[in-house]
């Protein structure tokens, strides 16, 4: 008896071709016949070929279980199916689905999503579940392309999930473990991060074992393909999957699988072991452990191997930027045994800093010294993690290295410095205060606290003020730092000594100046005159002896174009004061041309800029030109125009006009332009006036109001009725405006367009509208009146007889037409006194009474009184005419006739 139950079956097709068929076995309790769970596989087989296929099925209880095998096709229609009864499967502790014990196995997970939803697929989520909680100290590493470690740790999401956000665009390794230390992988592989792209071409292929079917036992292996977010399936990727077999220490075929149609395939109730799996879209490889039914949690396949431990190790530091970590391991195994040994690096507040990585083969009793080295980035406390893993990747041995000061004595220097005297709030300098600023640099790309040092003395030697300042500085990044040293001294030269020395108090760098500490000023004043400027100045000073002193006069002006101040000129002048001997400095410049202008006076000693002033003032040596009113403010588009404006110099300059109409239209010159507007609408005219010197510039409104459209009709006023005539129309417009012209007729039709034709079908007097319309309303009307005259209608067919027989039935028939819509009546006169018959059709029929030659008049007339009338001549013969001409029967016949009465009947008849 045992707690697993393996199906084998060997199924068959009659397709001579590749089939997919799904066997699923359903589980049930034999005493009661409750259904309990059920495994799945997909297969593919072909007609003879012999397949053997296991499914194996792990009790969560002692007891007899039922078991139903059903086959279905690719089409999901049930193909087969074989029952097993009655199999008695025990449990070690009698319950916990997957495993011995509570050993209910590790759920785990890594995938690739958008998980911070900013619709970037560019977010690795990963998470370990171990008795339907996660993990808090699970363990998760990211590596790039090259193997480069790009994010590690815990879970950070709420202690529940590991979530490495926004990954550049590329391949990345990753690594589940159960533990923080690295300690029992649970799964890895790559992964592909599409950045901020949002082109999916790469397929993702990601691996979960959790607990799917819901029998609390993390047994059941998902695999999602997908192209971009989770949810994007991709149907049809085949995956193949290997278990490690312990005892020829190889991976042997386990299983087959396709995505389906949401991008997922299964495999439920797997068994404890070590797996890999490649699928068919890319390179990529993958692994993972199934813990749940193992003898001991956490060991892959369970089984025992040989203990690996440190015998010895230690460390040493030199350079004082690096750590050597040397050690002896150690195996009980009297052979071969390859150790990897990881060492993982944090920082002192415990963040993690980087791995190094070491293999070795060693054997049992040999003595190995083996060495890493790590230098520090950055000078700081740091913690070593030191792990030792066999090949199976289980946990051997470690050891921790803690506070160790890794740092490097690099060089620091001044990379730049100046000296001032600052001034007061009303820009006096304070003569005895002096500012040092400087860049100070290291080679260390690192946080360096550097102290330097002010001392100043006097000319006897005596130190007259000091001070000094502490600064972190990183790199060549530019850091200005400032020291203000104010002193309370005489005037006279003062040495100044700026030294640097490192966090260690190692001296780095020093400078040294002189300077003359003294007040020097100057009392002003300044005119000007027709564009003439004087300035006067007195230079002055507190110190007794003899300092040079340097005087300067900028001159500016405003430039229009440039919207700002422009240099034109500098006057200077050097002077040797004392405090007994001020100096009279006189500047005087004339200006060229009017305008607004600057003057900046400054005085300079030793130490720069001692005392300044400026003034402003408007220089006219021209006056600009006045533009009064402009002669006209309202117009009609198209119209013509002589634009002038009233505009006159003070000085009798000669003026340039320059005119922008407002409607984009090239610029134009002169006093005085003609102009026209090409469409409606209001403009602004900007007319500019120059003397040479300066131009004004003035703004007019205009309005142009606009103009209808002149319409020129051509048509004939008279036709005949059936007519088709002919309407032209030529409109005139500005060139801006499009125009559309209707014609409206009798009936209410229109027709769009400069040229219309219409069939008047009946005669009367008509009225026919045109209207031309332009695109801004503009609307000229014209009613065109029309005679169309009446026609008679025309004969088409006259079948009359050429003659007929006293008493005898002729058949007449005519038609006509009328160019109109008229009604046509025909009307006959027979010319035998008898009635005028009307007929509609023109087809009637008539006797003649005698014999005689009858004039037959046929009209055919409409309802205008249009009239068309046809004369034709009959000859009607009589009966005696026949019986002499021998046309009448023999004389019998006659007299029975005329004993009959006939033919006096058909003498008296009339038709």
């Amino acid at each position: 008896r045992g707690s697993h139950i393996t199906i084998g079956y060997d199924p068959d097709t009659e397709c001579d071709c590749d089939v997919t068929i799904h066997v699923y076995v359903d589980v049930y309790d034999n005493e009661t016949g409750d259904y309990l769970d059920y495994t799945y596989a997909e297969h593919e087989i072909n007609n003879g070929y012999g397949d053997w296929f296991t499914q194996n099925w792990t009790a969560y209880e002692n007891g007899s279980y039922d078991f139903n095998a059903i086959m279905y096709d690719e089409d999901w229609n049930e193909e087969d199916d074989f029952w097993i009864y009655d199999v008695y499967l025990t449990s070690d502790d009698g319950g916990g689905g997957g495993g011995t014990g509570d050993d209910n196995g590790v759920g785990h997970i890594g995938v690739i999503d958008d998980w911070d939803e900013d619709d970037y697929v560019n977010d690795y989520i990963g998470g370990v579940l171990e008795d339907d909680e996660f993990k808090e100290d699970a363990y998760f590493e990211i590596y790039d392309e090259d193997w480069n470690l790009v994010d590690s740790g815990n879970p950070n999401y709420f202690d529940a999930l590991f979530v490495s956000s926004n990954l550049t665009e590329g391949w990345y390794y990753q690594v589940v473990s159960y533990e923080d230390n690295g300690d029992k992988e649970l799964q890895s592989g790559y992964f592909y991060s599409y950045g901020n792209s949002t082109e999916f071409e790469v397929v993702n292929v990601d691996n979960i074992v959790v607990d799917d079917d819901e029998y609390a036992v993390y047994d059941d292996v998902g695999f999602n393909a997908h192209q971009g977010n989770f949810d994007n399936g991709v149907e049809g990727v085949e995956i193949e999957i290997y278990k490690y077999n312990e005892e020829e220490d190889e991976y042997q075929y386990h299983a087959s699988l396709e995505t389906n149609e949401t991008g997922e395939a299964w495999l439920y109730n797997e068994t404890c072991g070590e797996y890999i799996w490649s699928p068919n879209v890319n390179d990529e490889q993958g692994y993972y452990q199934v813990w749940a039914g193992c003898d001991d949690t956490g060991g892959g396949n369970g089984t025992e191997d040989d203990d690996e431990w440190f015998y010895d190790w230690g460390y040493d530091v030199d350079p004082s930027d690096t750590i050597t970590i040397g050690y002896d391991p150690d195996t009980e195994c009297d052979c071969n045994v390859t150790i990897y040994v990881y060492v993982d690096i944090y920082n002192e507040t415990g963040e993690y800093q980087d791995t190094i990585m070491a293999e070795h083969d060693i054997y049992n009793g040999y003595g190995d010294w083996f060495t890493q080295n790590w230098t520090a980035a950055e000078d700081g406390v740091y913690d070593f993690n030191v792990y030792m893993y066999d090949e199976d990747w289980n946990v051997e041995d470690n050891f921790t290295i803690e506070n160790v000061n890794l740092l490097y004595d690099y060089d620091e220097w001044i990379h730049a410095w100046i000296h001032y005297v600052p001034q007061d709030e009303n820009g006096n300098n304070n003569w005895d205060e002096i500012v040092i600023g400087y860049d100070p640099e290291t080679e260390c790309d690192c946080d360096v606290d550097v102290d330097v040092y002010l001392e100043v003395y006097d000319e006897d030697g005596a130190e007259a003020a000091s001070s000094g300042a502490n600064h972190t500085i990183n790199g060549e990044q530019e850091d200005w730092f400032l020291q203000e040293l104010s002193m309370n001294i005489e005037p006279g030269v003062y040495d100044f000594y700026v030294t640097m020395y490192d966090e260690d108090g190692n001296h780095e760098e020093s400078k040294y100046f002189s300077l003359i500490m003294s007040d020097e000023w100057f009392d002003y004043d300044w005119a000007v005159e027709d564009g003439n400027v004087k300035i006067d100045l007195q230079g002055n000073t507190n110190y007794d002896g003899e300092i040079d002193t340097y005087y300067e006069v900028n001159v500016y002006r405003w430039n229009e174009d440039e919207n700002d101040w422009v240099k034109i000129n500098e006057l200077s002048e050097d002077a040797t004061i004392s405090s007994e001997s001020p100096a009279p400095i006189h500047f005087e410049w004339e200006a060229e041309e009017s305008g607004d202008y600057r003057f900046v006076v400054y005085m300079a000693d030793g130490m720069g800029q001692e005392d300044s002033f400026d003034f402003m003032d408007e220089i006219n040596l021209n006056q600009a030109p006045v533009i009064e009113d402009l002669n006209v403010d309202h117009l009609f588009e198209g119209q013509l125009f002589n634009f002038e404006v009233l505009a006159f110099d003070a000085d009798d300059d000669e003026l340039e006009y320059t005119w922008d109409m407002g409607d984009g239209s090239p610029k134009k010159d002169g006093d005085s332009v003609r102009y026209g507007y090409q469409d409606d609408g209001i403009y602004t005219i900007e007319v500019s006036v120059s003397d040479g010197e300066f131009t004004t510039v003035k703004e007019f409104e205009m309005i142009v109001e606009n103009m209808a459209p002149a319409l020129e009709i051509s048509f004939d006023d008279e036709a005949d009725e059936g007519s088709e005539l002919s309407f032209a129309a030529q409109v005139n417009d500005v060139a801006s405006d499009d125009v559309t012209v209707t014609w409206t007729f009798a009936d209410g039709s229109r027709v769009e367009g400069t040229f219309a034709q219409y069939t008047f079908r009946d005669n009367g007097e008509y009225l026919v509208v045109v209207v031309a319309e332009d695109e801004d309303g503009g609307t000229t009307m014209q009613q065109l009146l029309v005679i169309i005259n009446n026609v008679a209608p025309a004969f088409t067919q006259l079948d009359i007889p050429s003659g007929g027989n006293e008493g005898e039935a002729l058949d007449f028939t005519v038609s006509a037409t009328d160019p109109g819509d008229d009604t046509i009546t025909y009307t006959f006169d027979f010319g035998d006194d008898t009635a005028i018959m009307r007929t509609p059709d023109g087809n009637i029929s008539h006797k003649f009474a005698d014999g005689d030659t009858f004039t037959v008049v046929i009209c055919a007339e409409d309802e205008d009184g249009g009239e068309n009338c046809e004369t034709r001549t009959i000859p009607v013969s009589l009966i005696e005419q026949w019986e002499e001409e021998g046309l009448l029967p023999g004389f019998g016949v006659l007299g029975a006739l005329s004993a009959l009465g006939v033919i006096g009947i058909l003498r008296r008849r009339t038709h």
